[in-house]
């Protein structure tokens, strides 16, 4: 599934700025307009470019076919507002995600969203929570 792979491109690069050609195949080949607006989101950030890439997550969120797609979209829209140092909207659309996750019984990502809500709360001083989130990533 597209949102899939692009969730793959961009979790693999890591900090790093994503590879061009691999960009332009990737949106040449993709059927989904919410993966595509995601990985451009995802690029724009890379580019420090922080308003555009806010625009292009929002048009990923409301082109989503389904709460699939939906839950990668708010992950990803999640560890961008983290990135921006948006915690709190962050926090947010990551507990949003986890919503979703669970409708939608997707163990893969929930493990990775429980992560991101466990590092979140770590950032922003509440350890207590994201002790709890920790120990939900164990019990999965």
């Amino acid at each position: 599934m597209d949102i899939e792979r692009c969730y793959g491109l961009i979790e693999g690069s890591g900090c790093r700025p994503l590879d061009t050609p691999m960009v332009i195949d990737f949106v040449l080949e993709a059927h989904s307009w919410a993966a595509i607006y995601a990985l451009l989101a995802w690029v724009d950030l890379m580019r420090n470019d922080i308003e555009r890439s806010r625009s292009l997550l929002t048009k990923a969120e409301e082109h989503c076919r389904d709460d699939h797609e939906l839950a990668y979209v708010l992950h990803l829209k999640s560890l961008a507002l983290s990135r921006m140092g948006h915690f709190e909207t962050a926090l947010e659309t990551c507990l949003r995600c986890l919503d979703v996750c669970r409708a939608t019984r997707n163990k893969h990502l929930l493990v990775r969203v429980l992560l991101s809500l466990a590092v979140m709360y770590n950032i922003t001083g509440r350890h207590d929570l994201a002790r709890v989130y920790t120990e939900k990533v164990m019990a999965v």
